[in-house]
């Protein structure tokens, strides 16, 4: 953290430009990692959760690909997947269930079969041997996925809403 100090007072102080920059970085990470609602956001932070979504926009825009680069080499996890949709964009996860971890994240326009593969795939470029896939019930992605020799399981939340649905 760089201070400058006045030559006149002698006073230190901060720069302004970095300040607004930690404040987006802190809130970014408190509303993606730390799951906290616009409303929780609004609190601790003094802004209103219109101002927060447009700053949560801006910076979702400016953001692409985010990843944890994998620990050790060729590890096998078992992966669970969904898009979180938002009213422009969606974010679509890949989340170790064995280490409880988000492996790989990025924005979408919609929902597709294409952007499950290439994040798998991508997954799989970084080292990760991935033994079995968990996904909602999107329609073709379990047939799709079992096509090309990842075991698949549907989420039991979206077997549970199925059945109710039907």
């Amino acid at each position: 953290m760089r201070r400058y100090l006045c030559v006149t007072c002698h006073k230190s102080f901060q720069s302004k430009r970095r300040s607004e920059k930690r404040t987006k970085d802190k809130i970014w990470n408190e509303y993606v990692l730390k799951r906290q609602t616009l409303e929780n956001l609004s609190e601790t932070s003094g802004l209103s959760k219109r101002q927060l979504s447009r700053q949560i926009k801006k910076i979702a825009s400016e953001k692409s690909v985010i990843f944890n680069p994998v620990s050790e080499s060729n590890k096998e996890v078992v992966v669970v997947m969904d898009v979180t949709g938002f009213e422009e964009f969606g974010v679509m996860v890949f989340r170790s269930w064995t280490d409880r971890k988000n492996l790989l994240w990025y924005f979408v326009r919609s929902e597709t079969i294409e952007d499950y593969i290439y994040g798998l795939g991508h997954l799989e470029s970084l080292g990760y041997k991935i033994y079995a896939v968990v996904c909602d019930g999107k329609r073709w992605l379990p047939e799709t996925l079992d096509s090309m020799g990842y075991k698949v399981q549907t989420c039991q939340f979206h077997l549970v809403k199925t059945v109710t649905r039907y």
